[in-house]
């Protein structure tokens, strides 16, 4: 999967080219660290981009950081599983 920044990524959503068919996480685990929290698991989806359809099975990674009362994602990383 080739890197991309966020307004790449809503571009693709707004424009239609990229739908998510099916979005299923699992193996969930977190760790909270004061106002820093990390969430690994497992995804498993469907999606389309033009007219191909894809499978992935995904490990992700993400950090959350407290600001106020709401929690955000600072970084989230994916890589293929298994892997190669």
């Amino acid at each position: 999967m080739e890197l991309i920044n966020k307004s790449d990524a809503l571009g693709m959503f707004r424009t239609g080219r990229m739908k998510f068919l099916r979005y299923e996480t699992t193996d969930l685990a977190k760790h909270i660290y004061g106002e820093t929290a990390i969430v690994i698991g497992r995804l498993q989806g469907t999606r389309k981009i033009n007219d191909r359809e894809l499978q992935d099975d995904w490990r992700f990674s993400k950090v959350y950081v407290r600001r106020h009362t709401e929690w955000r994602v600072v970084l989230w990383q994916v890589s293929d599983w298994p892997m190669p």
